[in-house]
């Protein structure tokens, strides 16, 4: 039996919600290795020597990608703003890489698929004719600051890259775990040193998933968004362009779009006049998106290793699927192997749906969100700007969105999950941030913690599906063959990486949050037909209509899981 609680925030007499001394406190430095920045062209941002304005606060700990700033659509058509912003960086040996597409080609684009929306399209930085400059985006995003008037640029910002917010036990060869390394959890030695949970473990599955009913005869399915590392085959996922009505939606369309969009952040124009390739590895890490399979299974190919993140997608879909079996959930690929996603890609997702939706097309009645990251600026929820207006415009349109509330036993705001309970706007669906229990109900002591927590749900020791395929190379420590005694069959210890049971046990908010999403999702078919609209005018009158469902059915899960 699932355990979700809710927990309101305390408020003062004002109504807000109260904050206490630990909210103000840096946020912990994240630990990735340095080979996994490198695939993503990346780098930590180190508060101790990051470069910020006199007067200044210094920044909080994020991970960013270093050759590449988000620009708004009218500051890349103002010519004379453009003009002031190349000043600024020259000041500091960089400049914006010519690119393929002209700006005419980038909105034609826009219009075609949604592509990066108008508030934050990538833009490549190169070193300035002549300069030698190891380039970095927050430099030249404190050149900008510095130097052209901060009302006109305070909406260019660093393409952050999101963690994952499940639990591994670091045994890839890639080395470290992106949301819990360095994160304030004290070695436990009684519990092997990492708190007793371990990481993805394979295990045999005796029971059986609830069954599927067929498609409701009026109306439609309730559809759960995870953008995350795809989907992986599985029995009891199946596809619904394999089989009539099935319970996993993919749309390899999609992830070209997504993939061709962000080529543009890796490619620029030569001094020849060519295109050429500036970022291999940043590349390779993009095209690997074009392919909704949950994630390379392999991540050193002469070793056999497995990537530590892969199979995220498929487990949090698992968690869904024994949840609300009556509904869909749209499987879209943002997250590599190593999980790391970058915000531009997931912008880019968030962009096409509300745009879809907002035309009578497919709707999207949940967003399940299993990473997030630090905001460099402090403590002001309002500057992280794209993420948050993304979210809100499909929140208007009646999607309720839920986040994992992260794994650094952290006080310090995680986005996107710290923007829940910043704006409760009347006519918003709700958003949830999700932190993780433990099997006897007490909080794990990974979960990340503060006012904006305000939901809990399963996050330890959690079983769901995964990739069937997913096979790494250490296999079992002890084998003994067939026959060694009185015709014995095979014998063998646990093989550690080996998946084909297509199920196991793994840890995190990641995996609250899904959790959280599939009781909303029954909620909501539960509380009536769910209509597909065909135009612009029927989804605007469906949208005022989800939204006052969605805030319906969240009151009454706060009734019945209220502390």
């Amino acid at each position: 039996m699932r355990n979700i609680r809710y927990q309101q925030a305390l408020e003062n007499a004002e109504g807000q919600a109260l904050a206490n001394d630990a909210d103000f406190r840096p946020a912990p430095l994240p630990t990735i290795p340095e080979q996994v920045l490198r695939r993503h062209g990346a780098r930590v941002l180190d508060p101790v020597n990051a470069p910020h304005a006199d007067g200044e606060p210094a920044p909080n700990p994020t991970i960013y990608r270093t050759g590449v700033l988000l620009f708004p659509s009218d500051v890349l058509q103002d010519e004379a703003l453009m003009r002031q912003i190349g000043v600024a960086l020259v000041t500091v040996g960089m400049r914006i890489a010519e690119q393929e597409r002209e700006q005419e080609q980038y909105r034609e684009q826009e219009n075609v698929w949604g592509g990066y929306s108008e508030d934050a399209r990538p833009m490549l930085l190169r070193p300035a004719d002549g300069a030698s400059v190891v380039v970095d985006a927050w430099v030249a995003l404190q050149a900008i600051r510095g130097g052209v008037d901060p009302g006109q640029v305070d909406r260019i910002a660093l393409d952050h890259l999101l963690i994952t917010a499940s639990y591994t036990d670091g045994r890839s060869g890639i080395g470290g775990e992106p949301a819990t390394d360095g994160n304030g959890v004290p070695e436990l030695r009684r519990s092997g040193g990492n708190g007793g949970y371990g990481g993805r473990v394979p295990l045999a599955f005796a029971g059986s998933v609830p069954s599927r009913g067929g498609p409701p005869a009026d109306g439609r399915r309730a559809l759960v968004l995870i953008p995350d590392s795809g989907y992986g085959e599985h029995p009891d996922l199946q596809r619904d362009d394999v089989v009539n009505d099935g319970f996993i939606n993919v749309e390899p369309q999609l992830q070209n779009d997504i993939v061709d969009s962000g080529l543009q952040t890796v490619t620029a124009i030569d001094p020849a006049g060519q295109q050429a390739v500036i970022d291999p590895a940043a590349k390779q890490t993009l095209e690997e998106l074009r392919n909704v399979e949950d994630g390379s299974p392999i991540a050193q190919p002469l070793v056999g290793d497995l990537y530590p993140y892969t199979g995220h997608g498929t487990f949090c879909a698992g968690l869904v699927r024994q949840i609300a079996p009556e509904a869909r959930v749209k499987a879209v690929r943002v997250m590599t192997g190593d999980g790391l996603v970058k915000e531009s890609a997931l912008l880019a997702v968030l962009k096409r749906l509300s745009d879809r939706m907002r035309g009578g097309g497919e709707v999207v009645d949940v967003i399940s969100l299993s990473c997030g990251y630090f905001e460099e600026r402090q403590l002001d929820p309002e500057l992280t700007t794209k993420l948050n207006e993304h979210l809100d415009e499909l929140r208007d349109l009646g999607t309720v969105v839920v986040a994992a509330a992260g794994n650094y036993a952290s006080t310090t705001p995680f986005f996107p999950a710290a923007l829940a309970g910043e704006d409760d706007a009347a006519e918003r669906a709700p958003m949830l941030a999700v932190g993780a229990l433990n099997p006897e109900g007490t909080v794990a002591i990974f979960s990340n913690y503060n006012s904006w927590v305000e939901w809990f749900a399963d996050g330890a020791m959690l079983v769901s599906t995964l990739p069937t395929n997913l096979n790494g190379s250490y296999g079992a420590d002890i084998r003994v063959e067939a026959g060694a005694v009185f015709g014995s069959p095979a014998r063998a210890s646990l093989d550690r990486d080996n998946f084909s049971s297509g199920w196991g046990l793994w840890h995190g908010t990641s995996f609250a949050a899904p959790i959280v999403a599939a009781e909303v999702a029954k909620r909501l078919m539960a509380a009536g037909t769910l209509q597909q609209p065909q135009n612009t005018h029927e989804a605007a009158q469906r949208a005022k209509d989800a939204v006052q469902r969605a805030q319906m059915v969240v009151n009454e899960m706060k009734d019945e899981f209220g502390a």
